[in-house]
């Protein structure tokens, strides 16, 4: 059963009662109570939310428990009493919001400590008294080892406040439901989570980016660096490598696939800005992972599941072990796993195994279009460029900016013969031979091999203190395919006149032989020979480059815990947590290259062969490299936490406060490769320019270093303001949470954060909920530190579509193909800002009465939210940019001083002749800086129904559905955008091109107004069915011919699985379950380039799953 808690605070006027009322005790309330039975973990938590009790127990007594129905109206302990009815725990009451939940000492298999001790030789027996004091001693040390039944969200024992906060909480059925295996599979499944902009299929060229087995977080789709990710309470460290696929900026997140799934009790996600209670990287909320501990026993799981048709499948092994030790002082819990997934090949999936997607959306105006075309223009026939036109026989070779290329000599193109079966013809290779990377033998997700150990300990020292740690090890290997590797248009490179295979070399070599490569009829090439500067050249004939990417995370955590009397509690903890990543990936030097195509004997390298790829192993060994860029991430930090429930009493109840300080030191590290961080340079030998970077296909960044150190102070209050005992009408009762949080930060400065929530109860089965917040999220330590990065992708160079639009030359920018490599540098900023917000939300839950019985269970939750975020840091979008450059030139004498380019070659010149454009190359690089930008707005809806049924011929059935909705995500324009869409509004630029949206919620691929999960099941004696849906609304990405949206369609998947638990067999339990996911086999849908949106969906359609479980 999928249990789930949303609220949402607002801010409410204080309201102020009568001083001469009092709250009652746990032991004489009596509340009206309707708990059906269901699992013990499920019904303490309702018992808690409807008692306003703290619940305290040991996870591990109640696991596969049951409860007893319990309805009426009762006092506290009878209800409790029912609860734990035909089971072997009790209770006792801990003053008077505290209830702790035991085993029986004559039943339970933890012993009190005095019943070892006379079991055991002795001088003389102690007395009634000793064995009393004895007796009660044990009585406390266990009740300490007990957990509180609570939530993330607050650092006070309070259930009638916790019932306010926005939390959904996925336990292992949950999980189970949708077939879940790792982090990333979890994070899709969750409505309220946005774009999966780090996952596995992310395998750019270089690694330059995140690569391996990563995925992030991204509540809201507020970004992956704006959600806070803790372990049982606790910062987690982020993963060490930095990527920049969220809005172009070098961004930071939370390894999710490190997360111990099946060694987790329970995964909190709080829906509420949280920076006042946990500080930054907290503005769209928190995901705790609680994981198990105190277990006495052990259990293992073996998992297979594979996709049909593909190469893809699963192997999961899993386990739990731990023992009690000293009668029930000590524990220790060991949970493990051990995952394997073999590779998925580009050939596995038709909408994968090509990059020419002209034919893949028929019954479009885009069927057949050149700009579906996603062929490279790296090609093995490469680009061969002359210092001038270059004629043979009278006629002309070349273009007239001396551009000729290699084709096979069936071509009527031909115009001179080549080697081997090819000849050359005039111009840049056309795009008959543009190379099809998938057809190399690559992956569209990596071999995975994963580790994860998870270990917990605790011993009660004595019965007010405890010692307790954890330990934990993440390890996964990873092994990508990818394509063959090419050197970058921005990194020229020369062929000598006299190298072996210039076909315009030297007449003779330097022995006096002719040479036998030299295009016979030249006449205008002189007999010592021309060099030749090769672009757009892949090496094809070195084959596929393998990327191992190993990622390791440890934790290590040590503390303290005690308790003052029944209700001061504190805590002081240790923690030390390190993550490394470590990418080593094949790829060519380009200093070895110039000079293995210079060479002068028949071992340099050819490339004029075109496809043949004549060239020896030993050849292309000789410029091969192994590179490795290995990053580190490091947290250390000390706290000291303070909490009480009745720091006073107040007329409706006790005042609960809650305090702390923490020291934390933070650091990151990125040693790039030598041949990457300006160590190792590459000298053209033609021009004499030096390129920082000596790699090809990958643009130079500088190793960077950064770290600080952050202090932090915080309090909170739970402050009961009107108890139901007052009577009032339609306020059944009112609590208040206030909290405030101080951060001083070693590189950015002061931060200060407040919390206001409310939770008022209109009447016992309507709770309405409000909170108002300040966040923050301050900058990683790249973007501060950074001495300067280049990064190149592809991008729409409008400016030659409008020249060919003018010519003649296409239809329409449809038709058009001018998309290249552009090159962008972008540098640190140590004056950047934190962003800040403001975080607004509301909402109700509504138990009604008349649906809820002794069988049935119903409740409903909306909450709404509004996060306000200002100094956004970022860097101008570099399309946005091209395209004001484009307006710039078009219209007016002017262009954009961010843009830099090339002068314009003759074959630019006649590109552009006509048109009333002046003449220009490619893009030299743009210049682009971090800096605090525009501000955000973002809305959005939460929406949650549960039902459940029990029938005591026909099981039990439960329901849940969750819906999010992204209602807008608005970022306030710069003055350029202002721009462009002024000149798209007035006529003066293309329909065609997408520019930015005043809301950008469904477009671009990426947010999707809706997102939800349904899941129903059925369970019978030994029989659990489950079903569950997985819905994902329809957005826009591209434009059709026409210049309209491209809509992609709406998705629903279907997942369905089947277990059966076999008892009795000499083991606590044995368990069988088989699954399918994705019942129908749908496909994801594509974009208007013919890409399926990796951000939202797996590159594959049905998958199958069975396992096996055993309970020692």
């Amino acid at each position: 059963m999928q249990k789930r808690k949303y609220a949402v605070h607002k801010l409410f006027s204080l309201i102020f009662v009568s001083l001469l009322s009092h709250s009652a005790t746990a032991n004489d309330k009596r509340i009206r109570f309707s708990i059906i039975s269901q699992p013990m973990n499920a019904a303490l938590i309702e018992f808690s939310e409807q008692s306003g009790l703290q619940v305290m127990v040991n996870t591990n007594h109640i696991r596969d428990l049951k409860s007893q129905e319990v309805t009426g109206e009762l006092a506290t302990t009878e209800a409790i009493s029912l609860l734990l009815q035909n089971t072997s725990l009790i209770f006792d009451v801990v003053g008077h919001n505290t209830i702790v939940i035991k085993q029986s000492l004559a039943t339970g298999k933890d012993e009190p400590l005095s019943e070892n001790l006379n079991n055991q030789p002795r001088a003389s027996a102690p007395t009634n008294e000793v064995m009393a004091k004895e007796d009660e001693e044990e009585d406390k040390t266990q009740r300490r080892r007990f957990e509180k039944i609570s939530v993330v969200g607050s650092a006070i024992a309070n259930q009638r406040l916790e019932s306010a906060l926005p939390v959904a909480v996925y336990d292992h059925e949950a999980m189970d439901t949708l077939g879940i295996l790792d982090g990333n599979e979890l994070v899709r499944s969750i409505p309220q989570m946005g774009d999966m902009t780090w996952n596995e299929s992310w395998i750019p060229a270089s690694s330059n980016a995140a690569r391996g087995d990563v995925a992030s977080l991204n509540l809201k789709n507020l970004g992956a660096s704006s959600t806070l990710l803790l372990i049982n309470g606790r910062r987690s460290v982020i993963h060490p490598t930095t990527s920049t696929v969220d809005d172009n900026i070098s961004t930071t997140t939370f390894n999710t696939n490190a997360m111990p799934l099946y060694g987790t009790e329970r995964i909190e996600i709080l829906l509420d800005g949280a920076a006042a209670i946990y500080g930054s990287d907290a503005i769209a909320g928190v995901v705790n992972v609680v994981t198990r501990k105190n277990i006495d026993g052990a259990g293992v799981q073996i998992k297979y599941g594979e996709a049909p048709g593909t190469n893809r499948s699963d192997t999961d092994v899993t386990g739990y072990l731990g023992r009690n030790f000293q009668g029930g002082r000590g524990n220790v819990t060991l949970t493990y796993n051990w995952f394997n997934r073999t590779p998925q090949y580009s050939a596995d999936q038709w909408y994968t195994a090509t990059t020419d997607h002209r034919n893949f959306l028929p019954g479009t105006d885009l069927y057949g279009s050149a700009a579906l075309d996603k062929r490279s223009t790296y090609t093995p026939w490469g680009n061969f460029i002359a210092p001038y036109e270059i004629r043979i026989n009278d006629q002309a070779l070349t273009s007239s900016a001396g551009v000729f290329h290699a084709e096979p000599n069936t071509s009527e193109r031909c115009i001179a013969t080549g080697q081997a079966s090819q000849c050359y013809a005039a111009g840049t290779t056309p795009e008959t031979y543009f190379y099809d990377t998938a057809k190399d033998v690559t992956f569209v997700t990596p071999d995975v091999e994963r580790y994860n150990l998870f270990s917990t300990f605790g011993y009660m020292m004595k019965p007010e203190l405890e010692l307790f740690g954890e330990a934990a090890l993440y390890k996964a290997e990873s092994s990508y395919q990818a394509s063959a590797g090419f050197f970058s248009v921005n990194t020229p490179v020369y062929i000598a006149a006299d190298a072996y295979f210039n076909p315009l070399g030297a007449t003779y070599r330097d022995d006096g032989a002719v040479n036998p490569y030299r295009i016979s009829g030249l006449t205008n090439v002189p007999d010592t020979g021309l060099a030749l500067e090769l672009k757009n050249y892949r090496f094809a004939d070195a084959d596929p480059r393998t990327v191992n990417v190993d990622n390791t995370q440890m934790r290590f955590l040590f503390g303290l815990k005690g308790w003052e009397g029944d209700n001061l509690n504190w805590e002081t903890a240790l923690l030390y947590s390190k993550g490394t990543a470590i990418d080593r990936s094949e790829n060519y030097s380009v200093t070895a290259i110039a000079e293995s195509l210079s060479g002068k004997s028949d071992f340099a390298y050819n490339p004029f062969n075109g496809a043949n790829g004549s060239n020896s192993q030993a050849t292309i060994d000789a410029f091969s490299v192994v590179t490795q860029r290995t990053s580190e991430s490091e947290i250390a930090s000390w706290d000291i936490k303070l909490s009480t429930q009745d720091i006073m009493p107040l007329p409706a109840g006790t005042l609960g406060f809650a305090a702390g300080f923490e020291f934390r030191y933070e650091s990151l590290t990125d040693d790039r490769d030598p041949h990457v961080d300006g160590t190792k340079t590459y000298t053209d030998w033609y021009t004499g320019y030096e390129y920082a970077s000596d790699l090809a296909g990958t643009s130079p960044t500088a190793d960077s270093f950064g770290s600080r150190n952050v202090k932090s102070l915080y309090t909170e209050f739970a402050v009961p303001v009107i108890a139901p005992e007052f009577g009032i009408p339609f306020v059944h009762s009112l609590d208040m949470q206030v909290a405030g949080r101080y951060e001083n930060y070693s590189d950015v400065g002061d931060i200060g954060t407040p919390k206001i929530a409310v939770a008022w109860w209109v009447t016992p089965d309507l709770l309405l909920r409000t909170s108002w917040s300040k966040g923050f999220k301050a900058p990683n330590l790249e973007v501060l530190n950074s001495e300067g990065m280049a990064r190149y992708y592809s991008y729409a160079d409008y400016l030659f579509c409008e020249a060919a639009l003018r010519q003649g030359r296409i239809g329409s920018y449809a038709d058009c193909n001018a998309t290249y490599a552009v090159t962008w540098h972008i540098s640190g900023n140590e004056n950047l800002k934190p962003e800040r917000s403001i975080n607004r939300s509301a909402g109700f839950v509504y138990t009604p009465d008349f649906l809820n019985s002794k069988s049935v269970r119903f409740s409903v939750a909306l909450d709404t939210w509004h996060i306000s975020i200002r100094d956004r840091v970022g860097v101008p979008l570099i399309q946005e940019v091209l395209i004001q450059d484009l307006i710039l030139r078009t219209h007016s004498e002017r262009s954009d001083p961010r843009v830099f380019r090339h002068e314009a070659t003759s074959d630019e010149e006649a590109l552009f002749s006509g048109t009333g454009i002046q003449a220009i190359g490619r893009v030299s690089y743009i210049q682009a800086d971090y800096q605090n930008l525009n501000a955000l707005e973002a809305k959005g809806t939460d929406v949650s129904v549960d039902w459940s049924l029990i029938d005591p011929e026909y099981g039990r059935f439960s329901f849940n559905l969750a819906m999010s909705k992204l209602i807008s995500y608005q970022q306030a324009f710069t003055p350029e955008q202002d721009e462009i869409k002024a000149a798209q509004s007035s006529g003066l630029l293309d329909p065609f091109i997408a520019v930015g949206s005043d809301d950008e919620v469904g477009i671009d691929g990426k947010k999707p107004q809706w997102k939800g999960t349904a899941s129903l099941s059925w369970e019978n004696k030994n029989l659990l069915y489950r079903l569950s849906a997985q819905y994902i609304h329809s957005l826009f990405d591209g434009k059709y011919a026409s210049g309209a949206n491209f809509k992609v369609p709406s998705t629903l998947f279907w997942n369905a699985s089947a277990k059966y638990t076999i008892r009795n067999t000499g083991f606590d339990a044995v368990e069988a379950e088989i699954g399918v996911r994705n019942l129908f086999d749908e496909e994801p849908p594509l974009n208007a380039s013919g890409d399926y949106l990796a951000n939202l969906y797996l590159p594959f359609s049905r998958y199958l799953y069975a396992s096996a479980e055993i309970h020692f």
